[in-house]
């Protein structure tokens, strides 16, 4: 699968940045695999080409933490970057102080497909191009997240016709 990796340069960030083929990890058991359509950069690639958050034995690394693309399933998602350690809070990486992003425990999102826990998967809007999503950052990742999670926790409003009823 082609992507786009790190591997240890220090001095010369740059140099050690490749964009070729690398190996495709199979998809853990309650993770599913998400075909990239379009994925962002951030200065976490930045310091990850320095070398800052990586130990030599994570090296080779796929970089990215956002990605949006089509899931196995068919569903267009956004892949959220926050990954949540299952042991913690229940893989909620929102209360999990061990979560980490995509490319420093995981391979990243920058490459042809990427692995994602399925909890991570958000509902693409269709009214988002992958183009506009290009454009976006991480903090739209988090705010969709965000917004999926409220709805589906708010409760239901009445019907129009129970609330006539005396």
């Amino acid at each position: 699968m082609l992507a786009a990796a790190v591997s240890a340069h220090p001095d010369d960030p740059l140099a050690g940045l490749a964009v070729d083929e690398q190996p495709e990890r199979p998809a853990p058991e309650g993770w599913t695999t998400v075909s990239v359509h379009a994925a962002t950069l951030n200065h976490h690639e930045l310091f990850s080409l320095r070398g800052v958050g990586l130990p030599a034995e994570r090296l080779p690394m796929i970089l990215g933490c956002d990605a949006a693309g089509v899931a196995e399933d068919g569903r267009d998602v956004i892949v959220h970057a926050a990954i949540g350690d299952p042991a913690v809070s229940g893989g909620d990486e929102t209360l999990n102080p061990r979560r980490t992003p995509f490319s420093e425990l995981h391979p990243g999102t920058l490459a042809e497909r990427v692995a994602a826990p399925t909890q991570n998967l958000v509902p693409k809007s269709a009214s988002l191009t992958w183009d506009e999503f290009r454009a976006a950052d991480g903090r739209l990742v988090a705010e969709m997240k965000t917004i999926v999670i409220v709805t589906a926790r708010m409760p239901t409003a009445p019907d129009a016709d129970d609330a006539a009823k005396p």
